[in-house]
């Protein structure tokens, strides 16, 4: 009796494993290895950038090198930096067992608290140097509670998502005449992915409660080097115009994968499997080309300014692979083309400069089965005392699929301090 309705749990598993595989992707613009909030990253570590849509020309002094490394600041100072990150993102379908978990058209959430990134820059001559590390990418969903009951016999279906990729980075940038900059960076990513997903059948037997549980785990520890080339021209004293070629080299993924059967009744435990291989791992090519703009207002001991920038990035994501054991997984994708506008307003009035940033980032996802296009509208405040700078970034995420929307909240704080030197 207690055999055959083992057996029955398992077969009612894994019909229901492909169920959840024919259903996996109609309604989220996301698959088991996707970020957080978007496929092409979100500034998780500046808030100024954050603020201003992401356009790598516009990142706070310590953490400018860490798209174009040419935008490293030429200038004779050390500036240290950190920032604090909170975020609330949403979900509506989960991964984990055969690729395809369970969708929930109502939307579940969850939010963030963490520090997201640590800078430095230093001035060496002619050479100027930016490094330190910031949270690439989260690799993160809502955990999830599903419960039926049925009278005297109830199915739980409960799962726990962890992960994110961190970035160690260093950027050199060097001043040719007074027009050009060069620069090279290198970043070394790291992460770990983990989740564990329990499906658990209530049943009572001989007066007494028992379960039976099925329980999946994984666990996915990934490294790769991207190396970026950038460069920035100063066409004239107002008008600048930035670069930059993003090359990520082939890395590797260690995968273990586990799913376990156990029995209260018998106290019976049954590796079903246990399976460990390493997979190469991809990431797409990206070309950044960006613009900002300087228009100058009033006089000292007042001075105003606006600054407007525009970017554009493209992602070469039509060549994208996902190594999954033994078989590369199908992705049908498209590459994209992000764009973003951004305006800040400087009021410099020494030794207290103020300023208000506001900023709009279109960002196309590129899986073309869930065809779905991010918006994002951004804003945040700075403020430069002396020696010290604060900047606050909030950017909101946006998008609709097939008639459901999903929202998302970034909110950065960034903090920094000048060593040696300043304005």
């Amino acid at each position: 009796m207690v055999k055959n309705r083992k057996l029955l749990l398992f077969l009612v598993f894994l019909m229901g494993c492909f169920y959840f595989k024919l259903v996996g992707q109609i309604i989220d613009y996301r698959t088991e290895e996707s970020p957080i909030i978007s496929w092409n990253g979100v500034p998780l570590y500046d808030a100024r950038l954050l603020a201003l849509a992401g356009i790598s020309s516009m990142a706070s002094e310590p953490f400018a090198g860490t798209i174009n490394p040419a935008v490293t600041p030429a200038t004779q100072k050390i500036c240290l930096a950190a920032t604090i990150n909170t975020l609330k993102y949403e979900s509506f379908q989960y991964w984990g067992i055969n690729q395809g978990v369970r969708q929930e058209p109502n939307g579940l959430s969850d939010q963030k608290i963490l520090i997201s990134g640590l800078a430095i820059t230093l001035p060496f001559k002619n050479l100027f140097v930016s490094a330190g590390w910031f949270m690439n990418n989260i690799l993160e969903f809502p955990s999830f509670d599903f419960i039926e009951e049925y009278y005297d016999e109830s199915w739980v279906y409960n799962g726990d998502f962890k992960g994110k990729v961190n970035t160690c980075f260093v950027a050199f940038a060097r001043q040719f005449g007074k027009k050009f900059n060069l620069g090279i960076k290198f970043d070394y990513n790291f992460g770990k992915r983990e989740l564990e997903i329990n499906d658990i059948y209530n049943f009572i037997y001989s007066n007494n409660r028992e379960f039976n549980r099925i329980q999946h785990r994984e666990n996915h520890t990934l490294n790769y080097m991207i190396l970026s080339v950038g460069a920035r021209w100063q066409i004239t004293p107002a008008w600048t115009m930035g670069t930059v070629l993003v090359y990520p080299f082939k890395g590797d993924v260690k995968r273990l994968v586990t799913r376990e059967f156990y029995s209260s009744l018998t106290g019976e435990r049954l590796a079903i499997s246990s399976q460990e291989y390493t997979n190469d791992l991809f990431r797409p090519k990206k070309i950044h080309i960006g613009t900002t703009y300087k228009f100058s207002m009033g006089k000292s001991p007042i001075s105003r300014r606006f600054t407007i920038g525009a970017e554009v990035v493209y992602s070469f994501w039509s060549g994208y692979r996902y190594d999954f054991f033994n078989e590369t997984l199908t992705k049908d994708m498209r590459d994209t083309i992000a764009m973003a506008m951004a305006v800040e307003y400087g009021i410099y009035k020494k030794p207290q400069d103020i300023f208000f940033r506001v900023g709009y980032r279109f960002d196309p996802q590129p899986f073309k089965e869930a065809l779905t296009n991010l918006h994002a509208m951004s804003g945040g405040v700075g403020i430069r005392l002396g020696k010290f700078f604060w900047d606050v970034g909030l950017s909101y995420y946006f998008c609709s699929v097939d008639g459901f929307k999903q929202n998302h909240l970034v909110l950065n704080s960034t903090t920094a301090i000048l060593l040696k030197g300043g304005k």
